[in-house]
């Protein structure tokens, strides 16, 4: 369970740019510099140790202990004379709330000084737990110092990306983003607006530790329905379990809404879920590591999980080479193909529908949805990209369809699903389809694509794409077996 709450002091606890500035000047007066920085090329410097800042504010001035020693007290000097200025909003009520239920501790770049002050003006000293500073070592460490006291999972709560560098277990340590503060941050678990909005978090964590008994996965379940959600740290990466796979899954996905914010839309089955997930981080590789599935099985092949599909998602450059011997593979004169761009999607929604309720009926953890639904669904969907469609027809019936799209951020492409009628399928059609997909890639001016793929066994069918694979995501299906 959660043990610790860490914060971070500047930009975090309390507002101190307007001290850099006061502090800049007067030394700047004191040592006769012209050449002034502007304010906002001072605020730029906030949050980094005092040697860097120094060496950024002071390229040409010689270094000494006075130099070091005077811009500390000057700031100080500063906040003190505007003590109700300093502190953001509910700082001070929030750390005292915090500390009734979690050990509080302070760690930051700063010097030791500048936490005193903080403590003075703000009037917390005596809930807080624990302070480390520039002078007891760098941030990682001192976290590592408080994690190894605590014997918990800790959150740290800053705001900028070294903050969320300087955590090194993924799966114990957590970091809230104080979108609040000063600098930028990209990669977090949590983010508030505003200081209050931390006993949310904080709300939000306890109910996930709860679900998961403190164990190093997380089980959400409805029912007999049960998902466990393998974590490997902080990262997102999650490896899927299932018991009585049998019964609808709407209902752990509504439990899973609740607990993990998760935004999902359907029909859905294993393979969608992570896609979506996926799709939703904005396909932010960062978050979801490259995983080697083998390496986790034996354990849970031992503890009574039964193995029965992994899925892979890779993004990688296509080998156009290799994807040429498709250009020989011809369908029989009685089907068709229609290529669809842009808006002409929608008017094809409900052969797609038909499609996808044969492709998917027998997909594990597969969610049925009426059609009504499933339409204004991927009109939603379609209305936040720009979709391309192959849809292939036998005589005049749907039989199969690729949906593609090109990443918002337009930095390669994506192939979302590929479905064929569980009676069409063979390997002409699905091969006529990925040509098709390939194809639709090149219109589009793009040499990488996300592809998702859904394996029998831990292959690689990599042979489509070039060595130059930038990435892999792998998530393994099992079903517990509960009478071992």
């Amino acid at each position: 369970m959660l043990k610790a709450v860490i914060f971070d002091i500047d930009g975090t606890l309390w507002q101190t740019g307007a001290s850099y500035i006061y502090s800049y000047n007067k030394l700047c007066d004191l040592y006769g510099i012209t050449n002034r920085k502007t304010d906002e090329e001072v605020l730029m410097g906030l949050g980094i140790r005092l040697e860097l800042l120094l060496e950024y504010l002071f390229p040409d001035t010689e270094k000494t202990n006075e130099l070091a020693f005077l811009a500390v007290n000057y700031s100080v000097e500063y906040l003190k004379a505007h003590e109700n200025e300093c502190c953001f909003d509910g700082v001070c009520n929030l750390l005292v709330r915090v500390s009734e239920e979690y050990s509080v501790y302070l760690v930051s770049n700063c010097p030791r000084l500048y936490a005193d002050t903080f403590m003075q003006i703000s009037g917390t000293a005596d809930y807080i737990k624990g302070i480390y500073t520039i002078e007891d070592g760098e941030k990682t460490d001192n976290i590592n110092k408080i994690a190894k006291e605590t014997e918990g999972k800790l959150l740290y709560v800053g705001d900028s990306t070294e903050d969320y560098d300087a955590l090194t277990d993924r799966y114990t340590q957590y970091f809230c983003y104080a979108k609040y503060g000063y600098n930028t941050c990209d990669r977090y678990d949590y983010s508030i607006d505003l200081p209050s909005e931390l006993s949310d978090v904080l709300r939000r964590i306890e109910i996930k530790e709860r679900q998961s008994g403190g164990a190093p996965y997380r089980v959400f379940s409805k029912g007999d329905n049960q998902i466990t959600l393998i974590r490997k740290g902080n990262d997102l990466s999650y490896f899927g379990f299932v018991k009585c796979i049998d019964d609808r899954f709407n209902d752990v996905v509504r439990e899973l809404r609740e607990v993990c914010d998760t935004k999902l839309i359907g029909p859905i089955d294993f393979n969608t879920f992570y896609s979506y997930r996926f799709a939703l981080d904005h396909y932010d590789l960062r978050l979801y590591p490259d995983l080697v599935g083998e390496r986790e099985l034996p354990f849970f092949l031992q503890n009574g999980f039964l193995f029965h599909q992994e899925y892979v998602s890779i993004l990688a450059e296509a080998d156009l080479d290799a994807c040429k011997r498709f250009d020989r593979i011809a369908l029989p004169s009685e089907y068709s193909i229609k290529e669809l761009h842009g808006d002409e999607v929608y008017s094809y929604l409900d052969d797609v529908y038909d499609v996808a309720v044969s492709a998917f009926e027998q997909a594990y953890l597969y969610e049925p949805i009426d059609r009504k639904d499933f339409i204004d669904i991927y009109v939603k969907a379609l209305k936040q990209i720009i979709p391309d469609m192959l849809i292939v027809y036998h005589l005049d019936k749907p039989i199969g369809f690729c949906f593609c799209y090109e990443d918002p951020e337009k930095r390669f492409y994506v192939c979302k699903t590929v479905a064929i009628k569980s009676d069409e399928r063979n390997s002409r059609v699905l091969s006529v389809m990925i040509k098709g997909t390939f194809d639709m890639m090149k219109q589009r001016g793009h040499k990488d694509i996300l592809h998702h793929f859904k394996m029998r066994k831990a292959t690689k069918p990599f042979n489509l794409y070039s060595k130059n694979i930038l990435c892999t995501k792998r998530y393994t299906l099992l079903e517990y077996e509960s009478d071992k």
